[in-house]
């Protein structure tokens, strides 16, 4: 008699959704392997020092550590920021730096980065012009960022 044919589980929909997210962001321009950009106009180079403020599942920051950067990440979810910093360190980034936080202030001291993240954040945090000089603050000077913020029809 045969053994039963081994079916997987179906997969679970959030996993779905969550590939299908990733794969639209990838066609409207973000996490593009071939130009080394996080998005148009954003590369990441191994030499860059990149700073996540509110990394959530860590997926930008990911892509700057498998650029082989040293990569900087906060979250004010202590579990979050443990669980992609051990992702992190099993990528080529030449460091990986992790910290939870409320970014207010940043832990970090002044002009330390050379690009900076923080997507879906700002519309979360009681004083955006402060969180934005705090942005500024940990900066090298000429660094880029990349800021983010839901729109309406997201919501």
């Amino acid at each position: 008699m045969e053994a039963p044919a081994v079916v997987p589980p179906p997969t679970p929909v959030e996993d779905l959704a969550q590939d299908v997210g990733f794969m639209d962001a990838r066609m409207s321009g973000w996490f593009n392997d071939t130009s080394g950009e996080l998005l148009e106009g954003f590369p990441v180079l191994a030499q860059d020092h990149v700073l996540d403020v509110g990394c959530g599942d860590g997926l930008c920051i990911h892509f700057c550590a498998n650029r082989g950067a040293e990569v900087s990440l906060v979250d004010i979810d202590a579990d979050k920021v443990r669980g992609v910093q051990q992702k992190l360190l099993q990528t080529p980034a030449r460091a990986v730096h992790a910290q939870a936080s409320d970014a207010n202030p940043l832990p970090f001291a002044e002009a330390q980065f050379d690009k900076i993240i923080s997507t879906e954040v700002l519309e979360h945090v009681d004083d955006p012009a402060q969180f934005l000089r705090e942005l500024v603050r940990v900066g090298k000077p000429g660094a880029l960022y990349l800021l983010a913020v839901p729109h309406s029809t997201s919501e």
